[in-house]
């Protein structure tokens, strides 16, 4: 209840008449790495009903009204087009507060708030329980794709500048890696070197992207397990979530990351390296994709498919271990070992892809 959660008073006071909307509770959802993120349940006249309020991380997320921009813009011609591709999930609404404004920002601190819609009756996975699973996720983020191919992506913002610049992140290693401490660069001696070893990967990806070898569309840009809300049956997508790296961006990206987050077996941060990559789970989640892009992908994009993973498995590696080198300034951690784990995770797994895969 708000006893527990006083901050949170000014900004849901600016979503709700409290007098004709009582607050019911308050929980919060903690499996996200960026965001701090509640359930809030009110009361309305018709019954109880759930939101999903974010406190978004202006760190990151610097410029807060283009979170607003691309996600309206997205939302409204995914409405309207859906019909055309049979896409059969939806997307979540943004709220407006009672002033008509679809950011809320906190009297005391000037954090920015948000609220959306919550979908009832719904299942968020943190792991792949199926390979059949994996291909209704992978069909249903190509199926996202198909019904924003044509949109005028002029529309859209940058939510984070180089967020998809893998130069840019190898840069960004490199710093890192100059300035981190003795400490730290010494217990990741062994994930450095293979970093470096493979950076013909990323540059490879850069590559094709230069070439045009990869169409650039609307992406999501986060395709993981917890941004694709199953039914309880685990029969069907009810929704796509998490908008806010909406951008424009190499297609094969998203179908990289699904790579990424759909065939390891493991938790993010589980350095162990036995069973990591489910082959299973990489074939029906290849299938699903190329099932409903058919006739979209070109023949250069069929044959980067194991590149895209690849290259954004090796990022995401280094992604993680920037930010160990950079003492944790990015990724929200429990313990000073933990960003290093998740890059060790990353690495056994693209051992595996290029092995299985090249």
């Amino acid at each position: 209840m708000t006893e527990h959660y006083p901050l949170l008073e000014p900004i849901l006071a600016q979503y709700f008449d409290w007098s004709k909307t009582p607050l019911r509770a308050i929980k919060p959802i903690n499996d996200g790495l960026i965001h701090r993120t509640f359930k809030v349940t009110v009361a309305h006249a018709d019954g109880d009903t759930a939101y999903i309020l974010q406190q978004i991380n202006t760190r990151i997320f610097k410029n807060p009204d283009i979170l607003v921009q691309n996600h309206l813009a997205v939302a409204a011609y995914f409405l309207e087009k859906k019909w055309t591709t049979q896409a059969d999930f939806s997307l979540p609404t943004l709220l407006k507060t009672r002033t008509n404004h679809y950011l809320a920002r906190h009297p005391a601190d000037g954090e920015v708030w948000r609220l959306t819609s919550f979908f009832e009756n719904t299942i968020c996975l943190s792991a792949n329980p199926s390979p059949h699973v994996a291909r209704l996720a992978a069909r249903a983020f190509a199926k996202f794709h198909e019904t924003l191919w044509d949109m005028d992506t002029a529309e859209l913002g940058t939510p984070i500048v180089d967020f998809l610049n893998f130069e840019q992140r190898l840069a960004q290693f490199q710093t890192a890696l100059a300035h981190a401490s003795a400490d730290r660069r010494a217990v990741a001696e062994a994930e450095i070197l293979y970093l470096q070893k493979q950076q013909p990967i990323a540059e490879q990806f850069v590559a094709a992207v230069a070439k045009k070898q990869i169409s650039q569309r609307v992406i999501h840009a986060d395709p993981k397990w917890s941004n694709v809300l199953f039914d309880n049956k685990l029969a069907q997508v009810v929704a796509i979530i998490d908008l806010d790296t909406l951008m424009v961006g190499p297609l094969l990206y998203d179908f990289g990351d699904m790579v990424r987050a759909y065939s390891n077996t493991k938790a993010e941060d589980d350095p162990a390296p036995d069973g990591i990559f489910d082959p299973q789970c990489y074939a029906a989640l290849t299938a699903g994709y190329c099932e409903v892009l058919s006739e979209r992908l070109s023949a250069a994009e069929r044959l980067l498919l194991p590149l895209a993973g690849q290259a954004v498995v090796y990022v995401q590696a280094m992604r993680f271990l920037t930010d160990f080198l950079d003492n944790d300034r990015y990724y929200q951690v429990r313990h000073d070992l933990q960003n290093l784990h998740r890059a060790q995770n990353q690495l056994h797994h693209l051992r595996v892809l290029q092995q299985q895969l090249d």
